[in-house]
């Protein structure tokens, strides 16, 4: 994509890329450190078919999860 001729990003495309990863928290109501420190605690053995689990909207605390598993 030429930025240069079209001004730069688009006002969507900025707001796509800002609401991913801890800022896609803030805008949930999610405490940001606590999603990406949980997320990175999590993540290396999360089943990959299941990562969707850990997207901002989509997130709950482990010991939220372990919770209802009990």
């Amino acid at each position: 994509m030429n930025e240069g001729a079209s001004g730069g990003r688009s006002p969507c495309r900025t707001a796509k890329l800002h609401n991913r990863g801890p800022n896609g928290a803030v805008t949930n109501g999610l405490d940001p450190q606590a999603y990406l420190a949980d997320v990175l605690d999590r993540i290396h053995d999360h089943k990959i078919n299941r990562l969707d689990e850990l997207l901002p909207w989509n997130w709950a605390p482990a010991d939220a999860e372990n919770s209802q598993a009990a």
